[in-house]
């Protein structure tokens, strides 16, 4: 187990936290292999949630950091062709309101967000989430941010991968780096985790640009995952608060941690009782995952879910070697809440290949 300094920004995270998920035949197997799927903001049931009105500051930061730091932003943000971003940056910085909305719709498609709440006996979450049949998981909130890490790196294509290691110089210590995107508490973050990445992992390292990188070496891969980490992602408790922040967020975030919280952080107080944290991963949008399954510290079935139901579980626990892994059922209790109990499948611990013809032929059927 590692254990994470808990510092505002990275990993302010409580120390258990819960995904809910309905029970679909089609994604059972993949979630309870430590797979996640990022969805972008646009994918939310809140139609309000990021959705808001941006100021311009395209200016500001083209005086500050210069044009190619506006070449670099639109660059990430998936405008191909030098000429094609010149001209969008030209109308940036004549605020084009077609042009601003553009580039934050963009942001905001780019942003995956894993949403993720403490509370395991939530009865609107069960409801909302997973209709009582489906089921949540327990994630090692520790494990989550460096597996994350690793596999959002693996998952970036290799124009970006260049780009980030090259031209945004992801392979220095972001300790040393000179960075535009650095939040005023994240060069304190660096240092706390100057050891968070051992050689090991980057044998993890799938990344086709990183892999043909053989001359590099591994301490220049380290730095890339750290920059990733300190740059690119980020993770914090939701501001039930939008209505009474009226001021719009800026459209390039500045140092301030309020930038990042204004513009991902922040929703209408009717929302409180999911007591939500979030995990951002800039240019991560709908992006799935490939985690280690040992990432699951528990699972909890819904209290309407169904025998058969529980019965697939069991078999994709099998099938995944995750028999140990603690189970429990959520049941209605006297006090109008839900409570858990553990599930006793040891009767279903045993091989799959000795079960009756009759049940092989039931999963054969429901896959």
């Amino acid at each position: 187990m590692r254990n994470l300094p808990s510092i505002p920004g990275i990993c302010n995270l409580p120390e258990r936290l819960y995904k809910f998920y309905r029970f679909d035949p089609q994604f059972n197997e993949s979630r309870l292999k430590g797979e996640i799927y990022l969805p972008n903001a646009l994918q939310f049931n809140d139609p309000l949630d990021c959705r808001i009105d941006v100021q311009n500051n395209t200016q500001d930061k083209v005086d500050k950091f210069g044009l190619e730091w506006l070449d670099h932003k639109l660059r990430e943000l998936n405008f191909r062709g030098k000429y094609y971003r010149e001209d969008v940056g030209t109308k940036l910085l004549k605020d084009d309101r077609e042009m601003v909305q553009l580039v934050w719709q963009k942001q905001l498609e780019r942003m995956g967000i894993l949403c993720l709440t403490p509370e395991i006996d939530n009865i609107l979450m069960w409801g909302y989430y997973t209709d009582n049949k489906g089921f949540c998981i327990e994630y090692d909130t520790e494990n989550l941010i460096h597996d994350l890490v690793i596999s959002y790196v693996n998952a970036l294509d290799y124009d970006i991968t260049q780009h980030l290691y090259e031209k945004r110089e992801y392979k220095i210590d972001p300790y040393l780096i000179k960075s535009y995107d650095l939040l005023e508490n994240q060069l304190e973050i660096a240092a706390h985790y100057a050891n968070l990445f051992s050689d090991k992992d980057i044998e993890l390292i799938t990344n086709d640009w990183l892999r043909n990188q053989e001359h590099e070496n591994i301490e220049k891969k380290k730095n890339f995952l750290k920059n990733i980490l300190c740059q690119r992602m980020g993770a914090d408790s939701i501001r039930y608060d939008a209505e009474r922040h009226t001021n719009p967020p800026k459209l390039f975030l500045d140092k301030s941690k309020e930038s990042i919280i204004s513009k991902y952080y922040r929703k209408n107080s009717i929302w409180r009782h999911e007591k939500e944290f979030r995990i951002t991963c800039s240019l991560g949008g709908m992006k799935l995952l490939k985690l280690n399954k040992n990432i699951i510290k528990s699972i909890h079935l819904g209290c309407y879910m169904d025998r058969f139901s529980m019965l697939q579980i069991a078999y994709l626990l099998y099938e995944q070697r995750l028999t140990d892994i603690p189970v429990f059922r959520m049941y209605k209790n006297n006090k109008q809440g839900l409570s858990k109990v553990a599930v006793d499948l040891t009767k279903l611990k045993r091989p799959f290949d000795k079960i009756d013809k009759e049940m092989d032929a039931v999963f054969a059927s429901h896959p």
